[in-house]
């Protein structure tokens, strides 16, 4: 995936203060986001 540098910069900062991989990051905000429209 590609992300503005705002996003890129917001998830950087995200992996730092939670400490968990970008990859891991992603899926579970991909997962909250499936959750709330109501495909989980």
């Amino acid at each position: 995936f590609e992300f503005d540098s705002n996003i890129v910069h917001a998830i950087d900062e995200a992996c730092m203060r939670k400490q968990i991989e970008r990859k891991n990051l992603v899926i579970h905000y991909v997962e909250i986001g499936l959750k709330d429209d109501g495909f989980l």
